[in-house]
Order: C-alpha cells, then structure tokens, then sequence
C-alpha cells in the first residue's frame, strides 16, 4: 500500500531527472510541496532516516523538499513503484534504468 500511494504521489508531485555539470551527470528524485505533513510521509515511505530540506519563500510560505540523489536508492525506489507509474515516469524511469546499468552500483544507498 506504501508503495501505490509513493507513486502516486510522485507520479502527480515529482520529478526524476539527469543533472548535468562540467564534470559528472547525476540523476535526482525530488518531490516538492507545501504540506509539511504529506512530505514527512512520503520520506517515510521511502528513506525514514533522510532528512527534508525547508526553504521559506519570499511570499513567507516555508516549502519542503525531499530529494533522492544516490543512484541506488534512486534504481530501488524506481523498480518498487514501476508498476503504478505513468506512461511518462515509466519512460523517464526507463532511461535511468539504462543509465544505472551503464555506470553500475554506487554501493553507496541506504535502501537494500
């Protein structure tokens, strides 16, 4: 039930992505929001012991975010919740999928 409900929640909320610098290319997992409590499940869900970041915008809204940054925690979640992702997350979790076994384990994750 976790997992329906994580992926639901980034299928609607989230954002998976490649980011670029000069000298590595990275994937994030990130969910953003204004709901302290939604955001505290949801890091429940996924990695209980990793913190959440707050940003306080200027309109005086405090926003959190939790991201996922380590490929292998990043290739765990995205194969738990694979099945109730869209057509569009799938097509993004594909492409990291190759890119993860392209480059290989970190051994670096928290999940197992």
């Amino acid at each position: 039930m976790n997992d329906a409900w994580a992926a639901g929640l980034f299928e609607g909320e989230g954002c998976i992505h490649q980011r670029r610098t000069t000298e590595f290319r990275n994937w994030r997992l990130q969910i953003a929001m204004y709901d302290k409590d939604v955001i505290e499940r949801f890091r429940d869900c996924c990695l209980p012991d990793k913190p959440t970041s707050v940003e306080h915008r200027k309109d005086n809204k405090v926003f959190y975010r939790f991201e996922v940054n380590c490929r292998d925690d990043i290739n765990i979640l995205l194969k738990r919740w694979y099945p109730f992702l869209g057509e569009r997350r799938r097509a993004k979790a594909d492409l990291f999928f190759l890119w993860y076994k392209e480059r290989g384990p970190s051994n670096r994750g928290r999940l197992k």
